[in-house]
């Protein structure tokens, strides 16, 4: 398969990579939005008029308009490969706008839900998916409707360690549980099953005092 000549990371701080490139970064927070917007919602058309009431709720309708058309041109420019005149990805229609990457974007997003599908049954797509998970989605980005997005996601990621905690420890893969109960007291600190999780794991392995450094760290952070 060959390798995607654009790669886009919402996970963390959003990166745009072209082929041989060096990642590149929105250069203003109203553009980082639009595209999160627009990639979070692909194959959908957007009204620009909906676009502008999501980004730019505090301006009249036709400075908001404005404000969309200099922000999609610079969204646009950095999504065209070096030497080319235009991204393909943008469909401009009438009064919408739609994100349509074709076979030659790389999303981590995407490929995070498409490997993280609920319910969950084998482990390898989930282990895959939660290797993707690099930070909270956009991270840089505190609008209602990131927000919601973020914690939608973030929700699959605590669901996804959780299927490989429980599956790693029935067949007492414990180095590999191991992994898993780290990766979930690093996210939701005040989970208590993640910390009881990680106490038994570490003695399972012969670990007693890692145990009782996890059950200080829980004592910590309890309310």
């Amino acid at each position: 398969m060959n390798e995607p000549a654009i790669r886009i990371a919402l996970f963390g701080a959003l990166e745009i990579t072209h082929a041989g490139g060096p990642p590149q970064r929105p250069p203003t927070q109203r553009v980082l939005a639009l595209l999160g917007y627009l990639i979070a919602h692909h194959h959908v058309p957007q009204s620009r008029d909906k676009l502008v009431d999501i980004l730019w709720p505090e301006l009249l309708p036709r400075q908001g308009r404005r404000m969309l058309s200099d922000t999609l041109w610079r969204a646009r420019r950095l999504l065209t490969p070096p030497g080319q005149d235009d991204t393909p990805a943008f469909v401009l229609g009438g009064d919408t706008v739609t994100f349509r990457p074709d076979e030659t974007f790389w999303i981590d997003t995407l490929a995070f839900e498409q490997s993280a599908q609920t319910p969950f049954a084998e482990p390898t797509p989930v282990r895959a998916a939660v290797e993707l998970y690099r930070g909270d989605f956009l991270e840089d980005c505190y609008d209602d409707w990131a927000l919601y997005e973020r914690e939608r996601l973030r929700e699959r990621y605590l669901s996804a360690l959780q299927f490989l905690l429980t599956y790693d420890q029935d067949r007492q893969a414990y180095d590999q549980a191991l992994q898993s109960a780290l990766r979930l007291v690093r996210a939701d600190p005040l989970r208590e099953e993640a910390h009881r999780a990680l106490m038994r794991v570490y003695y399972l392995l012969g670990r007693e005092a890692d145990a009782l450094r996890a059950l200080e760290g829980w004592r910590w952070t309890e309310p």
